[in-house]
C-alpha cells in the first residue's frame, strides 16, 4: 500500500491518526463503524487502504438506511441498524433535535432539553454482529455514539485482542447521571493491552470555550510501532529549532519587561506628581 510522507499528514483529525497507523504497517483488515451516520468515514476508510477492507456500518436510526445501502452496493460489506450495547434484546432510543444528537443517555440536556420523542430499538453486542458477519481480524473500531461507547466497549470484549486500533469519541465532561468518561474507557482498555496512541479533533463548548470532547485513538500494544522511530529524522535541525525558539522567547520577555517598566515609571511618576483638582473661582459680591 502507497504510503503518505509525514511532512504531507495535516494533523487534526482521526483521519490523520489512520494515516499514522497505516505508516506504521498496523495491519487492519475490517473497519467496524459504530454510529456511522450515513457512512462518510467508512467510504474514507475504503479509499484510504485501496480497497483492501472489509466494512461493517453500524447505526440505530432508520434515517441512514439508504446511504448505508447505497454504499454496500458499491463497495461490498456490511450494514446494520441496531444500536451497539453490551447486551442483545431492546433498548430506548431518544430521538434528539437532530439526528446526530440521538442518544441513549437521558440526562444529555445540553442539546436536547425539549426533545420527548423515545424509540424502542434492536441492542446488539459487537462481539455478536461481528461472529455473524464474519468479518476477517484485525479490526480498526470506531465509535461515534453520543456517550454509549463504554457500553458498546463492553459488549466487545471478545473482540479486542483481535482489535489494531480503537477511535473513540471522548466527552471530557459528563453529569452526575452519566457513566463511562474517559478514565473509565482508558483505564478499561489499558487493563486489555491497549496504549493511548493520538488525542485529535478537540471540541471547545461555544458557551465558556473549555474542552468538552476529544477523539482518541488506541493502539494495541502488540502492534506498537513509536519506539521503532526516531524522535526526530535530523538532530541538527532539532537543536536549531531549539536554538530559534529560545530567541523567540528572550525577545518575548523584553516585550513584556519594557512594558512593565514603562508602566511602573507612569505610576511612579503619578505617584510623586499627583494631580491637583483646579480649583474653582469663587464668585465675588
Amino acid at each position: 500500500m502507497e504510503q503518505h510522507g509525514n511532512s504531507d499528514i495535516e494533523r487534526g483529525s482521526f483521519i490523520a491518526s489512520l494515516i499514522l497507523l497505516k505508516n506504521g504497517n498496523v495491519p487492519i483488515k475490517s473497519l467496524i463503524d459504530v454510529g456511522c451516520a450515513d457512512g462518510n468515514f467508512a467510504l474514507q476508510c475504503w479509499n484510504l487502504f485501496e480497497g483492501e477492507i472489509e466494512l461493517l456500518n453500524i447505526d440505530a436510526q432508520e434515517i441512514y438506511r439508504d446511504s448505508l445501502q447505497k454504499i454496500q452496493e458499491v463497495v461490498g460489506g456490511h450494514y446494520r441498524i441496531v444500536c451497539a450495547s453490551s447486551f442483545n434484546g431492546q433498548i430506548r432510543l431518544r430521538q434528539g433535535k437532530h439526528a446526530y444528537w440521538s442518544k441513549l443517555n437521558q440526562s444529555f440536556s445540553q442539546l436536547n432539553e425539549a426533545d420527548t420523542d423515545e424509540t424502542l430499538v434492536e441492542a446488539r453486542t459487537l462481539n455478536s454482529l461481528v461472529s455473524e458477519v464474519q468479518l476477517p481480524p484485525p479490526y480498526l473500531i470506531k465509535m461515534d455514539i453520543e456517550g454509549a461507547e463504554f457500553s458498546a466497549l463492553q459488549g466487545a470484549t471478545h473482540l479486542l485482542d483481535d482489535t489494531s486500533a480503537i477511535i473513540l469519541e471522548t466527552d471530557i465532561f459528563y453529569d452526575l447521571n452519566s457513566s463511562g468518561n474517559f478514565l473509565d474507557i482508558y483505564n478499561f482498555l489499558g487493563t486489555r493491552n491497549f496504549s493511548l496512541f493520538d488525542i485529535t479533533s478537540l471540541g471547545y463548548r461555544p458557551s465558556d470555550h473549555i474542552l468538552y470532547q476529544i477523539y482518541s485513538v488506541f493502539l494495541n500494544k502488540k502492534y506498537e510501532f513509536r519506539h521503532t522511530r526516531p524522535f526526530i529524522e535530523n538532530s541538527d535541525s532539532l537543536t536549531e529549532l531549539m536554538n530559534e525558539r529560545r530567541a523567540y522567547i528572550l525577545n518575548l520577555n523584553e516585550q513584556i519587561l519594557s512594558d512593565i517598566r514603562e508602566f511602573k515609571t507612569m505610576l511612579s511618576s503619578f505617584t510623586a506628581n499627583p494631580m491637583e483638582e483646579p480649583s474653582s473661582d469663587k464668585a465675588s459680591g
